[in-house]
């Protein structure tokens, strides 16, 4: 095994990290958010200022997005690139031998 196709086996690698990061990401803030009553009541608040429009800190805007599954989507497409990325180095690789 040549270079090429190392670095494109380390690329595949990293995209499948990235998308288990994501899962990862999402796990620990709502285990983090569902943890008291408290906390359940800030993010409906927040959603509630979300739905009549008022502005969000970024923060929590964050967690919003975060809570509702954007950045599994955001993460699971970073992740697709990446390892597409890899595939395409090793069978460049491939054809060029």
């Amino acid at each position: 095994m040549d270079d090429i196709t190392a670095y494109g086996i380390v690329i595949i690698l990293f995209g499948l990290i990235v998308i288990i990061f994501g899962y990862w990401v999402k796990a620990k803030i709502v285990i983090y958010y569902d943890s008291s009553p408290q906390m359940r009541e800030t993010i409906q608040e927040w959603r509630d200022k979300q739905r009549l429009k008022r502005k969000l800190t970024f923060n929590q805007n964050i967690t919003l997005r975060v809570i509702d599954g954007d950045s599994i989507k955001l993460f699971n497409k970073v992740g697709i690139i990446i390892i597409s990325i890899g595939i395409i180095t090793i069978l460049a690789n491939i054809i060029s031998k």
